[in-house]
């Protein structure tokens, strides 16, 4: 799969043994990957020593003595923020109105906790990072093209000129 890039992942769940569980796990069956984790979306949003290729967010966040945002709240920030970056929300509520509304609000995926959620986040994941490295393949013949482009063009106007000098 990836071969020279490692795929970034910010995990965040204010749920301790939750967020080190999935993250053992994820770090076990996916290859080429990091993985940073914070237990709020603000925390998150505050971190600036590295960028994520994917975000894995919790919805709900039950932190004692703190006012966390929850999961639609921290999205639309990052919708404002880093609106390429894909964002897979984990939850325990069942509520397919809330379902659509983080899914209209750019959400990638929306995981319902404790039903094979780990797998189907290592799921997403993958096929998150296959897309990220057929684009950034895409870029690279882009960018070729676009140097072949100019470089034919400059010979061409060179030619032009040359040709007119005589």
């Amino acid at each position: 799969m990836k071969t020279q890039s490692n795929t970034t992942v910010f995990l965040v769940d204010d749920n301790v043994l939750y967020l080190k569980a999935l993250k053992n796990y994820l770090l076990e069956n996916l290859k080429n990957i990091n993985i940073y984790d914070f237990q709020t979306g603000e925390e998150m949003l505050n971190y600036k020593k590295s960028v994520p290729d994917i975000i894995i967010l919790d919805f709900i966040f039950k932190i004692p003595n703190q006012k966390a945002r929850n999961g639609l709240s921290i999205l639309k920030r990052l919708g404002l923020k880093s609106p390429y970056i894909p964002v897979i929300i984990l939850s325990g509520q069942k509520n397919k109105l809330i379902r659509t509304e983080l899914i209209n609000e750019g959400a990638y995926d929306y995981v319902e906790k404790f039903k094979n959620d780990f797998e189907l986040v290592a799921n997403d994941i993958r096929d998150i990072s296959t897309q990220l490295i057929e684009k950034k393949l895409e870029d690279k013949v882009t960018l070729k093209i676009t140097f072949w482009l100019i470089a034919l063009s400059l010979m061409a106007l060179a030619f032009l000129y040359f040709q007119n000098s005589l």
